[in-house]
């Protein structure tokens, strides 16, 4: 993995640049490891992609108040030196002894100076491991950022629920749970065969998947929060991943307008992914079975702010999303452009233009009316133009 680092590193734009992954390629001898001379064309594109992603949910998991953070199996993780903690963070980093053995004296010999309280708890995760990070200061009272990377895959079934159990009794309400998995599909794609095939040779270990990683979760308190990191990257596959069966999308505009099931909705979200650009979720709110998320996004030269009620089930799904926009000139808009835009999908572009057609005017009015009639309505002006007795 430090190999593969380099090569992100390398790019006039790395997403992740590692100031130790050169001194652990030296320690351990120079050149290429094992792994990346036979991993497929692009893994060190997908690791950085990864390693990026994991780097900016543990941030935002600060972001909300979490100062103790946990990065299991961590291996030759260098965040602990690279990347810009919040003031008071303490990170553990959980691994075998031996890999502590060979990782110490390299970032002692580089003169690596960590960025945040750092703790290495050396320990065979196949064991008990959460009596020696206990005994190494955590604190289970306080909200932790779990962070998981790349090590799942790596365990059974049993493995799995029970590392999902034994982070859950440390968790105090608040935490945070970071981790990737593979997908039964996967298991079919070349390149996962080539890395699968890679991983056996090097490591001696089969590759696991996990299809429901939400509902894998739900039973232990924890809410999986997908959704929005989907609609971020307008990734409307995960996005309907997080549907239940039966969901029911309602408009924005009108109750009576409503979409059922995800075979219905995935197109619905395919087109709005279409329309909207950088869209950025700013709150979060609610409780396990109701939440509201908000979220801005660009349409066009327009900025619009659109609220999400979701309503979920017991696996976490989403049963129930309920739309909410403003400004109205801007959601009007958007509905005179997505309406059109899901009938040409549907193969009906007559239709298409009838409701262009017809939605357009609305989408007029309230431009015309939010420029012209609402200044002259604006309190503002009237405590202005007021004048004393």
């Amino acid at each position: 993995m430090a190999a593969l680092r380099i090569e992100e590193g390398e790019r006039a734009d790395p997403l992740v640049h590692d100031p130790l992954a050169q001194a652990f390629i030296a320690a351990a001898g120079g050149g290429d490891t094992p792994t990346t001379a036979v991993l497929p064309a692009g893994a060190s594109a997908f690791l950085a992609l990864r390693t990026r992603f994991f780097d900016d949910a543990v941030l935002a998991a600060c972001a909300t108040g979490v100062r103790q953070v946990v990065l299991l199996g961590a291996g030759l993780d260098a965040r602990a030196f690279r990347l810009d903690w919040p003031p008071g963070v303490r990170l553990f980093e959980v691994d075998l002894p031996e890999l502590f053995a060979f990782k110490e004296p390299v970032v002692a010999s580089a003169g690596a100076v960590p960025r945040a309280g750092r703790i290495v708890v050396p320990v065979d995760m196949r064991k008990d491991w959460t009596g020696p990070l206990t005994a190494a200061g955590f604190d289970g009272a306080v909200p932790t950022g779990w962070l998981a990377e790349g090590l799942l895959p790596y365990l059974n079934g049993a493995e799995s629920d029970r590392f999902r159990s034994d982070v859950t009794g440390l968790s105090a309400p608040g935490s945070h749970l970071l981790f990737d998995h593979l997908h039964g599909i996967a298991s079919d794609r070349p390149a996962m065969q080539a890395t699968s095939t890679a991983i056996r040779q090097t490591a001696g270990a089969q590759l696991s998947t996990m299809d429901d990683p939400a509902a894998w979760l739900a039973g232990y308190g924890w809410r999986a929060r997908t959704a929005h990191m989907a609609g971020e990257r307008g990734d409307a596959a995960a996005a309907t991943g997080c549907l239940a069966e039966d969901v029911v999308l309602i408009s924005p505009l009108t109750a009576q307008f409503r979409f059922h099931g995800r075979d219905e909705i995935r197109p619905v979200l395919e087109t709005a992914f279409e329309v909207f650009r950088d869209l950025r979720f700013h709150t979060e709110v609610g409780d396990a079975d109701t939440r509201a998320l908000f979220f801005y996004a660009k349409v066009g030269r327009d900025e619009v702010e659109e609220a999400q009620l979701l309503r979920l089930d017991a696996a976490g799904h989403i049963r129930e999303l309920t739309l909410f926009g403003r400004p109205l000139p801007v959601v009007t808009a958007v509905m005179a452009d997505l309406g059109p835009r899901l009938l040409r999908r549907q193969g009906r572009p007559g239709l298409a233009r009838v409701v262009r057609l017809a939605t357009a005017p609305l989408a007029a009015m309230t431009r015309l009316g939010e420029r012209r009639l609402v200044p002259l309505a604006d309190p503002a002006r009237a405590r202005r133009t007021r004048t004393p007795r």
